[in-house]
């Protein structure tokens, strides 16, 4: 089951989750499906407001936004898409597992939020928040607990990274299928980081406006028998500690994503350097066996000089046979210290 879907004749349509709040806390909950004509007339958008939310659109092209129309809070948090007003939300369908958990807990939170109105202890009663603010905290949970869960996975992983490389660059080498895991992990933690600045973005954005702050306050006219929900200020107030609370975890997130990128980092560095040594100790293993083949074929460039089938006098001259091999030898023994020695000179080994 998908947010939007074609129909019959190529018209658009919308599968939501139309959720209602009664003034005791209790709640209906229907599934409908809609045209985008009559989504826009039951939800009282305008075409440009529905965009923000319009699950047809990609869910990559538009970073995450809360914000107020007409008494109406418009939600688009990744794949939670809602229009919700202080009674009632209509919320968008989408096969992923956040649209699904978010659901999950708004239906939990909704009925916790029915216990505290229905109680007797005016305590408990004081717990009951308004509709919107439940709806809106429902979608920061649900976006926040995946990115809190993959860091959480990130950490021991990383760790037995370390261990693994560590291991691995003190014997044979590096394996192949860790540094791609490696890579696959630091582009998980990119996309972790990226998704908990951005609604850290949103979220210090919406609350540096003082206008949106006060317009968050759907149920500011709505008075309960305990008065609470009545008071403007005090609404604002708990969006205001809401938003906070939910910024200080998505940058927390932000945060520690990217200490575990830099750690991914410095542990890709020194893979590299000690390639790198390794690359340069076979290098000068290389030079060495060079200079050695130099010196053999000095040698060996003797000897066949001296193997020609010309006649020389030197066939039949006593002793003649050990001062060359002696001289052969001894010149390429030289020949190698010499190279040596000025490859040396240079640096170079």
């Amino acid at each position: 089951t998908t947010g939007a879907a074609g129909g019959g004749g190529g018209i658009l349509m919308y599968e939501v989750l139309r959720i209602d709040s009664k003034e005791d806390m209790s709640f209906t909950q229907v599934e409908q499906r809609l045209s985008r004509r009559s989504l826009l007339r039951l939800s009282g958008l305008r075409p440009r407001d529905l965009r923000r939310v319009d699950p047809s659109l990609s869910l990559s092209t538009a970073g995450p936004d809360i914000s107020v129309r007409e008494e109406m809070m418009l939600i688009n948090i990744g794949s939670v898409r809602a229009v919700v007003t202080n009674s009632s939300a209509l919320i968008f369908k989408h096969p992923s597992f956040t649209c699904r958990r978010f659901l999950r807990l708004l239906r939990n939170r909704m009925k916790a939020n029915y216990k505290y109105a229905m109680s007797s202890d005016s305590e408990e009663r004081k717990l009951q928040v308004p509709f919107e603010l439940v709806v809106g905290e429902a979608a920061l949970i649900s976006s926040s607990s995946p990115l809190e869960f993959d860091l959480i996975k990130a950490q021991p992983l990383m760790a037995k990274y370390v261990s693994r490389l560590k291991t691995k660059m003190t014997k044979a080498g590096v394996a192949q299928e860790t540094l791609e895991e490696m890579r696959q992990f630091k582009q998980k933690l990119v996309t972790v980081e990226s998704r908990a600045q951005a609604m850290s973005s949103m979220l210090l954005d919406l609350l540096d406006d003082e206008e949106d702050m006060q317009r968050l306050a759907l149920s500011a006219h709505i008075l309960t028998k305990d008065g609470g929900k009545g008071n403007k200020e005090l609404l604002v107030e708990e969006w205001e500690m809401l938003l906070e609370y939910y910024l200080l975890r998505y940058e927390t997130i932000s945060s520690e994503a990217k200490r575990l990128l830099e750690e991914a980092s410095d542990l890709e560095d020194t893979v590299s350097l000690t390639l790198s040594a390794r690359r340069l100790e076979l290098s000068k293993l290389e030079l060495f066996l060079s200079i050695c083949s130099l010196a053999v074929g000095t040698g060996a460039m003797i000897a066949g000089v001296f193997g020609m089938n010309l006649l020389n006098g030197f066939e039949v001259t006593p002793g003649v046979f050990w001062s060359v091999f002696v001289g052969i030898i001894v010149g390429g023994i030289g020949v190698a210290w010499g190279v040596i020695s000025y490859v040396r000179r240079q640096g170079m080994l």
